[in-house]
């Protein structure tokens, strides 16, 4: 109760054994917003919550997994600049080295 939660905007949890808005008892894990030290706000809550809480209940945090799409490496190591590039020069001093670097040892 007067213990810090820890989440951050964006984060996913469950619920379990909550009274009165059994509704979130369904596993499904739902994103947070609006993080306070001690309150959230669920980004897509079930319809009519609103006054079912009736106390108890334990949130936990969840990772979610995500979808990643990446070049084949023959397609990355014939054109490393496009969709966004892989080639970025750090050092504006050096500029243009990475693609001088990939082209001599390509």
């Amino acid at each position: 109760d007067a213990k810090r939660h820890g989440l951050a905007d964006g984060d996913h949890v469950i619920f379990r054994e909550v009274d009165g808005a059994t509704a979130l008892n369904d596993g499904v894990p739902r994103k947070v917003k609006n993080c306070k030290p001690y309150s959230f706000v669920l980004e897509d809550a079930p319809e009519g919550l609103d006054g079912l809480y009736s106390g108890n209940g334990v949130v936990e945090q969840v990772k979610v997994p995500k979808q990643h799409a990446f070049k084949s490496w023959a397609d990355a190591v014939a054109n490393p600049d496009a969709d966004g590039g892989m080639l970025v020069d750090m050092d504006l001093s050096k500029w243009g080295r990475a693609r001088a670097l990939h082209a001599a040892f390509n």
